[in-house]
């Protein structure tokens, strides 16, 4: 294709509950849209998806109705899996789809559909090549039973074991009734250094000065599945003085609010870098769209999201694969079967709440 403008079809949720998802991206794909030149810069027409209708017999007939009349060079979009996930895995699309989810079968590459989403596995895979560019390569890993917290321990066990790691502990909590200072002390191996100072003080009868080190053997600790899970870990890591091994978590945990993210401060995070703002070409274009009418939602990652999938869709219909782009969501790279992969940047939470970029976890 030419380097023409290229005609853009968004399929988004505009209103009812997913609008707070779907306004973000929005916002992203206009902004970029916007911010090529002239000669360049696309058609974008945007669809509200909930206008499609919640039974998926008429979901799909809309959906394939906007498919056989648009004129768009390329659709992006749906953005919720729930919408159009089955007709997706199956559909001979006329037009490239940027689908703004991902699926557990593939795509095949010749369907023209790319799943780019901000995936948990992606953060999975950054946080293990870190830990083993560390030699951290043994830990303990905890979540919440959701199945969120599930689906992120389970990415984050298998990314660890490609890159060689193990897990000491792998564990789901209850922060109702699991008993955190218990299960952190056995685990670190406090309680066993506890137990042999007291026989040592016993048997010498000598009264020794001593707190309990973590054991050598557990060398990070992963929190999966909610900001609270994070904080309570952080705390009684405090309270046992086990301060050493760092916490790592899923960037959801960190918000634009800085009173609540206070209390995660020394937690490291993996996120994308539109939300660090430490790459001077970000920082550039946050500061040219402080004044736009789509500044209330820069500091959002589904902006981020929308601002890649412009220029993702712009590849699609020029037939270019990405191959560790510097996006605002992280280096992404297309595989063979239409899958967009981020690589995330490392983060550490402080104590007034704000996010440093970090390039590796504290040295052993």
């Amino acid at each position: 294709m030419s380097n023409a403008p290229i005609k853009i079809l968004a399929l988004l949720p505009l209103t009812g509950r997913a609008s707070d998802f779907g306004q973000p991206v929005r916002a992203g794909i206009e902004a970029a849209c916007a911010e090529q030149p002239e000669g360049r810069r696309p058609t974008l027409d945007v669809l509200d998806s909930n206008f499609f209708g919640a039974e998926p017999s008429a979901q799909r007939d809309q959906f394939l109705d906007a498919l056989a009349h648009t004129t768009a060079d390329v659709i992006i979009g749906p953005l919720l899996k729930s919408d159009f996930g089955p007709l997706l895995k199956t559909l001979q699309s006329p037009v490239p789809i940027l689908a703004l989810n991902t699926f557990t079968d593939p795509i095949p590459a010749t369907r023209r559909i790319w799943q780019f989403g901000l995936r948990p596995e992606d953060e999975a895979e950054t946080l293990a090549a870190l830990l083993k560019a560390q030699n951290r390569m043994s830990g303990l890993s905890f979540g919440l039973k959701n199945e969120w917290s599930e689906r992120g321990r389970a990415a984050f066990r298998q990314a660890l074991g490609r890159n060689d790691g193990q897990l000491l502990l792998d564990q789901s909590l209850n922060l109702d009734t699991s008993d955190l200072n218990a299960i952190l002390k056995n685990a670190l191996g406090l309680a066993q250094s506890t137990h042999r100072k007291d026989t040592i003080a016993r048997i010498s009868g000598l009264k020794l000065t001593f707190n309990a080190r973590p054991s050598d053997q557990v060398q990070f600790l992963m929190a999966s599945g909610s900001a609270l899970l994070s904080v309570q870990i952080r705390q009684q890591c405090r309270y046992l003085y086990a301060e050493s091994v760092p916490i790592i978590a899923y960037s959801e945990i960190w918000t634009d609010n800085a009173l609540t993210n206070a209390d995660l401060g020394g937690v490291y995070i993996t996120d994308a870098p539109w939300i660090i703002n430490a790459r001077p070409d970000i920082q550039n274009r946050r500061q040219s769209l402080q004044n736009s009418r789509w500044q209330p939602f820069i500091r959002n990652r589904l902006f981020a999201m929308g601002l890649d999938a412009q220029a993702l869709a712009e590849a699609l219909v020029r037939t270019e694969t990405p191959n560790q782009w510097p996006g605002m969501t992280g280096a992404l790279s297309v595989s063979n079967d239409g899958l967009v992969k981020r690589s995330t940047s490392l983060a550490q939470i402080t104590d007034d709440g704000d996010l440093v970029a970090r390039e590796a976890l504290p040295a052993i």
